[in-house]
């Protein structure tokens, strides 16, 4: 989703300062500081506590009562995957603001901000990913948005990285079992292969995320990008929707051999 388009959607810079304020009631130090990002329902905030500037915000408004649900599902789910399983950011707390109809989770910040599209990662720090993608998904959980947006990093003196760890667990989802809903574990399958495979809008001769399509690839049993579209092979991320979590990690290790 562009800024513009995310902006429509995204709390106001009025509603953020009121809900924040709100949640630090009496907190010394307390201060918003830089917008990080944005996104289709919210927007991200570097923050000072009273032990420092080492926190990020994340602000997601709800037009309803669903959409409330669902973002309190996504604190949950990264609660428990940070105290239980030590998966993503640190989580350090959330509140809801029902005044400006918004939800605050706050997380230790990750200076190094979000890993690039096709950027080099040590091998090192693709198995801490791999480790908890593992460790998600022995919790019971998939993370269904598993893009190099969505991975945060921590960068030595010279920019390269040094640590990364998974965010955004806004489409995160129960691990079905065998002979749940196969259509929509198929049509699911389908999109986020669609997703992957998409074509670069300013330039239709290449792929949106080139190097996801290379794990995609392997990770399919090596067929050709044609055959990425065949029902096959939509078939095989159904019956195992766990792999598509694993897409990205397969791509990086496909870049840095």
């Amino acid at each position: 989703m562009s800024v513009e388009s995310a902006a429509v959607a995204a709390p106001s810079a009025a509603a953020v300062r009121n809900c924040f304020s709100h949640g630090t009631a009496g907190v010394t130090g307390a201060a918003l500081r830089r917008l990080l990002g944005m996104g289709a329902y919210g927007t991200v905030h570097e923050a000072c506590l009273a032990d420092g500037c080492s926190y990020a915000v994340k602000f997601q408004r709800y037009r309803s009562e669903r959409e409330r649900a669902r973002i309190l599902g996504e604190v949950s789910t990264q609660r428990v995957l940070w105290e239980q399983h030590a998966v993503g950011p640190r989580y350090v707390g959330s509140w809801q603001c029902a005044e400006q109809r918004v939800v605050a989770i706050v997380t230790e910040l990750w200076a190094g901000g979000s890993l690039d599209e096709c950027e080099y990662v040590p091998p090192r720090v693709v198995d801490r990913l791999e480790a908890q993608v593992r460790s998600m998904h022995r919790a019971g959980y998939l993370h269904n948005d598993m893009f190099p947006r969505n991975v945060l990093v921590r960068r030595d003196g010279y920019g390269h990285i040094d640590d990364a760890t998974i965010t955004d667990f806004g489409l995160a989802s129960k691990m079905p079992v065998q002979g749940d809903d196969d259509e929509w574990a198929l049509a699911r399958a389908r999109r986020a292969i669609e997703q992957i495979t998409a074509r670069d809008p300013d330039d239709a001769t290449r792929y949106y995320s080139p190097c996801m399509v290379a794990g995609l690839i392997s990770l399919a049993g090596n067929v050709t990008t044609r055959q990425l579209e065949d029902e096959a092979t939509g078939a095989l991320f159904a019956r195992n929707p766990w792999l598509l979590d694993f897409v990205l990690v397969q791509s990086l290790r496909i870049l840095g051999q």
